[in-house]
């Protein structure tokens, strides 16, 4: 059904629908970051199946008919894929028909993608009262965020200076100059940022987490990149920081995550 492109072959999926709307995804296809596609056909693609190396995946099907059974077998049997990974926005039917078969484990939740869609933003505004300084994430203060345990240069990235070149993102230390919070790009494309942030649970609600994003915004302007949030819709704390800083709602989507039995 499927077979896997070669990087050199992914030119013709650039103009295809869809491929774009997620940072991660786009990142693949842009070869960005790492990943695997897969067609139906090279010369002229009806579906589309892209999947990051960090299990996030979206499936793009031009016809409204899909054999999603024949999809699903090409899931539990594709070595390459990831035991547990993540489709974002899929097809309905592909969603009741995962949801019968036995041989994967199914979960199902609701997410949002928000867009900081303003030319501007007063970073001021949001720096927090406790004393704090900002850094750019570089080479010098680069090790030390592995105080996050975010696994950053494995997850999203493929190095440390894949992320020093190609990616950007900022970090807060305390008065003992340690790191406390971190605002970073998860993966860019199509002028897309995923952000992704993190506040150490002792600095939790003191308002850096607004003001680590708000830096990063800045940033993302100056470089004509739009940030791009996205959270589970029951995240309400997530949901609130974004909506409380102007992000503008873009889309909520089923999140179906999949998981492959057979390796239990």
């Amino acid at each position: 059904m499927l077979q896997q492109l070669s990087k050199e072959e992914y030119q013709v999926l650039l103009k295809i629908p869809g491929l774009f709307s997620f940072p991660l995804v786009g990142a693949v296809v842009e070869k960005r970051q790492e990943g695997n596609v897969y067609v139906d056909s090279i010369a002229n693609p009806g579906i589309v199946f892209v999947i990051h190396k960090a299990g996030f995946s979206y499936l793009y099907h031009r016809d409204e008919s899909l054999d999603c059974e024949q999809l699903l077998e090409f899931f539990l049997n594709e070595g390459k894929l990831p035991v547990y990974f993540h489709l974002y926005d899929p097809p309905e039917q592909l969603i009741n028909c995962s949801l019968k078969t036995e041989k994967l484990g199914v979960k199902i939740r609701s997410r949002i993608q928000l867009q900081y869609k303003s030319k501007t933003i007063d970073t001021i505004k949001y720096k927090p009262a406790i004393s704090i300084t900002v850094s750019a994430i570089d080479a010098e203060n680069f090790d030390t965020l592995e105080t996050f345990n975010l696994q950053l240069t494995n997850k999203f990235w493929s190095s440390k200076d894949d992320f020093l070149t190609n990616g950007f993102g900022f970090v807060l230390h305390n008065q003992e100059n340690l790191p406390v919070a971190i605002c970073y790009s998860a993966g860019i494309s199509n002028t897309l940022a995923e952000v992704d942030i993190m506040t150490m649970p002792e600095y939790q609600g003191l308002g850096l987490a607004k003001f680590a994003t708000a830096v990063f915004i800045e940033e993302g302007l100056k470089r004509n990149i739009i940030t791009n949030w996205d959270c589970f819709e029951e995240n309400i704390g997530s949901l609130k920081i974004a909506q409380a800083m102007g992000f503008a709602e873009i889309i909520k989507y089923s999140f179906l995550s999949l998981y492959n039995k057979k390796y239990e």
